[in-house]
């Protein structure tokens, strides 16, 4: 029978999954954090896009022209008439063309605009991340705080039986009445209603966090409780503050593109070209060509967008400065909630002492016949509010740890 126990548990704890492992697969299995790494490689892509237009543009091309011939005569005096051929008819032409921009600020900015907006994705991919994280241990606490409360419940559920039990010998020797036999068998049934209840929510539990983890999860394990210092914590360091300075960063550089705009470009390019159109001229020509090319005048479009970026960088700005006291005030509420929460935790442990010590005197009070059923009835009632309140308001300390992991991007985590 002991083997057969010890069998039991091993396979209980072998199904059981960790904090740790659930956030792991949560990570590996979330739809919503790959699509943010697939962004943050399409946003990569892009600024080797921008790169690839300060390099040199390579253009060749082949083309067959279908003419007839075309010539005239040309005489002078005194001498025999000349033909002149324009066209000697169908001819292929290869054209190879070169173009180096020398100075394109546009393109620089474009570049820096690019760069910005990589570092834009990772910041959202972290964001992410902090948000499937936040997700799943919120999914594990409840699964642990359903757990907790069928631990709980079937406790209870064995307070009664016990009870009961000795309830029925008092009866069958006459020393107690038949109703407190029948406000124990009441309670008794009340507490089997109460198990199901937990275990239908605790199953309920675990099939959401299976969802997130993507794998079917039998057992939580649970966490220790360690109290956060809250002094060393602060918002800076926040996946929506670096996210908020990203964008006031793209917003200003926006406006350095708009800026740009009113300067002229300068541009090389070489062209190597053979036809067999005529004899006249030679059938292989060079060109090399210097140009600056300058926009003087664009309908005011130009001065239009250098104001609407500037009132753009200034939105972000104001954006920033609301996150970060929004995030500050959020952070500072969430270390009121913890201490108070510490303090319920230190009280739950003394009422549950109290309740346990209160049941106790409770049952020997009634063994001797100095006390009512009903009073053991309530002093058993109060020891599962007691033990309820204690698990709940250490599972709620954790939620409140987490809620400043996610709002943070702290990466510590408890175990």
């Amino acid at each position: 029978m002991g083997l057969l126990l010890l069998l039991i548990l091993s396979l209980n704890l072998a199904f059981a999954i960790s904090l740790k492992e659930a956030e792991e697969k949560a990570l590996s299995h979330s739809y919503q954090l790959k699509e943010a790494q697939l962004r943050e490689i399409i946003a990569l892509q892009r600024k080797y896009i921008k790169v690839g237009d300060l390099l040199p543009q390579v253009n060749l091309e082949f083309s067959f022209n279908l003419a007839r011939r075309q010539d005239f005569t040309f005489s002078l005096p005194n001498l025999p008439p000349q033909r002149f051929t324009f066209i000697e008819g169908s001819f292929p032409r290869f054209n190879l063309l070169i173009t180096q921009k020398l100075f394109d600020l546009k393109a620089f900015r474009s570049l820096d605009i690019a760069q910005s907006r990589v570092l834009l994705a990772k910041v959202e991919t972290q964001i992410t991340l902090q948000e499937v994280l936040w997700e799943v241990r919120k999914a594990y606490l409840d699964a642990l705080k359903a757990k907790k409360s069928k631990s709980v419940a079937r406790a209870y559920l064995r307070m009664l039986k016990e009870h009961h039990k000795n309830v029925q010998e008092m009866y069958k020797e006459g020393l107690v009445p038949l109703k407190d036999l029948l406000e124990t068998k009441v309670k008794l049934l009340e507490a089997q209603t109460r198990l199901k209840e937990a275990q239908t929510a605790f199953e309920k539990a675990l099939a959401y966090l299976s969802y997130l983890t993507g794998e079917r999860v039998r057992d939580v394990e649970d966490i220790k409780v360690e109290y956060l210092p809250l002094e060393s914590i602060s918002v800076e360091e926040s996946p929506t503050l670096k996210a908020l300075k990203v964008a006031k960063t793209l917003a200003d550089e926006g406006t350095k593109l708009a800026k740009a705009t009113f300067y002229p470009e300068v541009v090389l390019e070489i062209l190597y070209q053979r036809t067999e159109e005529t004899d006249l001229f030679p059938k292989d020509r060079y060109f090399v060509s210097f140009s600056v090319r300058w926009n003087l005048f664009s309908g005011f479009k130009r001065f239009r967008a250098l104001e609407i970026s500037r009132k753009e960088k200034r939105i972000t700005s104001l954006k920033l400065q609301d996150a970060r006291s929004k995030l500050k005030t959020l952070l500072e509420n969430l270390r009121r909630d913890l201490k108070l929460i510490e303090e319920k935790i230190k009280v739950s442990e003394e009422r549950l002492k109290e309740a346990k010590e209160h049941l106790r005197v409770a049952r020997e009070k009634y063994a001797e016949g100095l006390g009512s059923n009903a009073e053991v009835l309530e002093a058993q009632s109060y020891v599962v509010s007691a033990m309820n309140t204690l698990e709940s308001a250490k599972i709620d300390y954790l939620k409140k740890v987490f809620e400043i992991y996610r709002i943070t991007g702290m990466g510590h985590l408890l175990r």
